[in-house]
């Protein structure tokens, strides 16, 4: 699997672990939901501004989102 497709994978899994809709976590990162659905599905390449944004949101450092081990 591509790391963009591992990625969003973590995303999704964040959102539905704390129970947050697509439409509030795209708002907190400031993307919009279509492109957090796109991303969660591995056909969208994020910038590093928004993988940083989702990070932050996530609570985890940039370096610990794109970490698979």
């Amino acid at each position: 699997m591509e790391l963009v497709a591992m990625v969003g994978r973590r995303v999704a899994d964040y959102r539905a672990r704390q129970n947050i809709s697509q439409q509030s976590f795209a708002q907190k990162c400031e993307i919009s939901s279509r492109y957090l659905s796109r991303l969660e599905n591995g056909s969208a390449n994020p910038s590093l501004r928004v993988l940083k944004n989702i990070s932050a949101q996530m609570g985890i450092s940039l370096t610990d989102l794109l970490r698979f081990s």
